[in-house]
């Protein structure tokens, strides 16, 4: 009889893409919701277009919650789920649930939490088909046929990412400059002081002024 074992809470999660087995289609269903899409196949989550570090724990209970369709997920249905075989405490989940919520940024709402029973996904979720598979290795592919998918991406969230960087970039020329004309002011005062004395003729240490 195989030991069970027990693992304690973590926060470490790799964000290592998983490849799916073999034995599945090479393409990809693509789920959405607001401004998420999920490629499962790949296992990523999208967010505007910009993949999302999303640890293998934290993906499995997104899928599951998903898969749900709005219904309550108990808490011994997602640990049965995402840690088939392995006797984990309660407090693993409550970190994955921590850690997906932080992956949704401002719409970690979407899980709500029923007190003392479990998780419900409550983002309207579609199916948008299927998307093509990135090849593994597109330098072998013969005639070229299998190239990497390019990216979906948001020009409004790419505009609004410029300028948040403009914004920091005019801080720091603006702080860049002060520092400069405060260094500028002291090296006037320091060498004005300097100027209105003199060493005294065949004196250690002692100045006159002029």
């Amino acid at each position: 009889m195989r030991k069970s074992k027990t693992l304690q809470p973590s926060t470490r999660e790799t964000g290592t893409v998983i490849e799916a087995p073999a034995g599945l289609p090479a393409i990809d269903t693509v789920l959405e919701f607001g401004r998420f899409r999920v490629l499962r196949r790949q296992r990523r989550l999208l967010a505007d277009g910009v993949s999302v570090e999303l640890g293998t724990r934290a993906f499995d209970i997104l899928m599951v919650l998903i898969e749900a369709d709005g219904t309550l997920v108990t808490k011994d249905e997602l640990l049965s789920r995402v840690w088939p075989g392995i006797v984990v405490e309660e407090a693993n989940l409550k970190v994955q649930i921590a850690a997906l919520r932080c992956a949704l940024g401002e719409d970690r709402d979407l899980i709500r939490t029923e007190f003392s029973c479990g998780y419900r996904f409550t983002a309207v979720v579609r199916s948008t088909g299927a998307a093509p598979d990135a090849c593994q290795n597109p330098q072998r592919c013969p005639q070229q046929r299998c190239q990497r998918p390019i990216p979906q991406t948001d020009l409004s969230a790419i505009a609004s990412q410029l300028a948040r960087l403009e914004v920091k970039l005019a801080e720091a020329v603006k702080l860049l400059t002060t520092r400069h004309t405060t260094n500028r002011r002291r090296r006037r005062r320091y060498h004005a002081g300097y100027s209105g004395h003199r060493i005294r003729p065949g004196g250690r240490g002692g100045s006159v002024s002029r």
